[in-house]
């Protein structure tokens, strides 16, 4: 007995089809036509849906190999000699084999759909360049660092660089198996900042590519907002190091970046600011970190619009005060926090100097004779001198007391200014920009000797500090912290050499150029800097440093000047004597001294040394594009323990 054939179905019409309800049509044989019952009984047109047009499954396997095939081709794979399928195969293909005629039929499209769904991808993630882009940041951390070395790296941060600035601990019970679980982006920072002398320069680099590239997409591609972020931003900063390539981030944009999202988090969340009626016992954990992690924004902005003198878009608030004190005496935190507590205290001392000078405002000049000057230098001596009654006795260490020579000299460095050489004063700190034609020649005041003296005495003392710490503890320092302040001390001093011993001044009648001992502390600067450099070549202080060697070929080229405009100036001197013995006149000594310009006629370009600016590190620091790519018992004392003094 044959089988019945089963009646093909007619289509429905596209009224009962638009709103997917059962249709007289489609349930009538194929060969019903219009109207349907609905479309009569609602007096509408009815009109048969489109046939569908079946997919060929040859062609769009076809398609799919072509389009693979392009793919291999532009990344310049060799694709392997394969034969075209023969038209045996095809048929095969297309003829049902017996597992696909045990499948009831509706389930047969369903499968052959999701086939075709998962060749792309399976075929695409052969492809090298699809694979890496796919690859998360911990896959490719483990194809340039081994996971004991990635052990021993986060170690070294726990026990020896967080020790020395413990902006971010290091979690005490955090393992390594954890954050590369819950916090990979905070672990890429940890062993950024800890790879300096401890790993090589190529790996450090591509620790640096992984970071730098997963906070530039995090931030700018995804707009992601958490509390990992800015720590691994701030980490990123303080421990920046200049990469060998051009390919860089600007650390200011990043600060930029880490404050504009701490602002968005402070309102609500991790970094929300304490109450005023919050006891010193309240809060948790978290809320150590988020305090933690919003004054270091703060921080991190001010010191910046130092360096680069630009006003200050970051405001001290009584939230910011609130959450100091919690973060220096709430049980909660961790023993390093007070010594971080008065880390900000120093900085935000800095700032109010700052405020008080005018620094930051390259337009304005202050007269140091001026009362209101007078004043205001007065005030800054007093919150100075608060500042530093408030210092635990068991934080008074060396490390700690340099910020009140940073801000004295801060307070008394516009007895250098003039009208117009305030931008001067930014870094880099090169020698490039000490100019010998603009600086101060004021009518000597008392106001004008005690700042000269008391500049002085500030700038040499923190160098003295900074060149008696030991040379491994300045490779694993924050080079923002500790160089940049180093960096700065001597360009003042070479700035005080200039305005007592250039032609035409007025302040070498009262400071002698060899108190200053300007050669001296340039020696000691490079020799530190050589010391780091045997250690890690790289790493911001080493970069840092480039600037005393190159400040000591200035001096020696500007030593060389003065006694020439000596000789010179004796020579016309004699000559006047001989002229005047002898009845003859000799033109004004002005006008010898303008003959001596116009065989020399820049003579300050000598000067220019031919050293490339880049190779000093400082002005990569500020200046460079973002790519859009892109509990230890060290206090025992309380004190950062491996910050040893020689």
């Amino acid at each position: 007995m044959a089988a019945r054939v089963p009646q093909k179905r007619g289509r429905a019409c596209e009224a009962c089809s638009k709103i997917k309800i059962r249709c007289s049509l489609g349930q009538a044989a194929d060969d019903a036509a219009p109207p349907c019952e609905r479309c009569v009984r609602l007096n509408k047109e009815c009109l048969l849906t489109a046939p569908k047009r079946q997919k060929d499954r040859v062609a769009e396997l076809e398609a799919q190999v072509a389009q693979l095939t392009r793919l291999l081709e532009s990344q310049h794979i060799q694709l392997p000699s394969a034969s075209p399928p023969s038209a045996s195969q095809s048929n095969q293909d297309d003829s049902p084999t017996p597992t696909h005629a045990s499948v009831p039929p509706g389930t047969g499209t369903k499968k052959r759909r999701l086939d075709s769904d998962g060749n792309t991808p399976r075929s695409s993630a052969s492809s090298p360049g699809t694979q890496d882009s796919e690859m998360s940041d911990v896959q490719r951390l483990d194809r340039v660092l081994s996971y004991d070395l990635q052990q021993q790296a986060l170690t070294r941060y726990a026990t020896e660089v967080a020790s020395l600035f413990p902006a971010v601990p290091a979690p005490a019970d955090c393992s390594l198996a954890e954050m590369r679980a819950n916090k990979p982006t905070l672990l890429l920072a940890f062993l950024y900042a800890a790879s300096p002398g401890f790993l090589p320069l190529s790996t450090q680099e591509d620790i640096a590519q992984i970071l730098l590239n997963c906070l530039s997409t995090r931030t700018i591609a995804h707009g992601d907002e958490t509390l990992e972020l800015i720590q691994a931003i701030q980490i990123a900063c303080l421990w920046y190091r200049s990469p060998k390539h051009h390919r860089r981030a600007a650390v200011f944009q990043l600060i930029d970046i880490a404050a504009a999202m701490a602002n968005d988090l402070s309102a609500s969340g991790p970094l929300a600011p304490p109450c005023k009626e919050m006891g010193l016992d309240s809060g948790s954990y978290e809320s150590v970190e988020g305090w933690r992690a919003w004054l270091g924004c703060h921080v991190l902005s001010v010191s910046m619009a130092l360096f680069m003198r630009r006003p200050m878009t970051a405001i001290w608030t009584e939230q910011h005060e609130q959450a100091r004190v919690m973060l220096q005496y709430s049980p909660l935190n961790q023993t390093s926090d007070r010594w971080l507590a008065q880390y900000i205290r120093a900085e935000r001392l800095c700032e109010e100097v700052s405020e008080q000078v005018d620094l930051t405002n390259t337009s304005f000049f202050r007269d140091v004779s001026d009362p209101a000057t007078r004043n205001r230098v007065q005030t800054c001596r007093n919150k100075i001198l608060n500042w530093k009654m408030g210092v635990p006795q068991s934080l008074r260490s060396p490390l700690i007391l340099i910020w009140e020579h940073v801000a004295t000299a801060y307070m008394h460095e516009t007895v250098l200014h003039t009208t117009t050489n305030k931008d001067s004063f930014t870094a880099p700190y090169l020698a490039e920009r000490l100019s010998l034609t603009d600086f101060p020649a004021p009518v000597v005041t008392q106001d004008h000797i005690t700042a000269v003296y008391e500049l002085t005495t500030a700038v040499q003392a923190v160098l003295d500090i900074f060149v008696n710490i030991d040379a491994k503890s300045l490779v694993a320092s924050p080079s923002l912290v500790y160089a940049a302040r180093a960096a700065y001390a001597l360009y003042i001093l070479a700035k005080l050499y200039i305005a007592v011993t250039a032609p035409g001044n007025t302040l070498g009648t009262i400071l002698d150029a060899n108190i200053l001992a300007l050669p001296e502390y340039a020696d000691r600067l490079a020799t530190c800097g050589s010391t780091i450099r045997a250690i890690d070549e790289r790493c911001g202080p080493a970069r840092i440093m480039h600037c005393a060697p190159a400040i000591k070929d200035w001096y020696t080229n500007y030593s060389q000047f003065l006694s020439s405009n000596a000789a010179l100036a004796q020579s016309i001197q004699v000559s006047s004597q001989n002229a005047a013995n002898a009845g003859m006149s000799l033109p004004p000594l002005q006008d010898n001294m303008s003959s001596l310009s116009s065989l020399t006629p820049d003579w300050e370009n000598l000067l220019m040394l031919s050293d490339s600016s880049a190779d000093y590190g400082f002005d990569q620091l500020f200046a460079e594009p973002i790519p859009l790519q892109l509990e230890q018992t060290m206090f025992a004392s309380t004190i950062p323990a491996t910050f040893t003094m020689k």
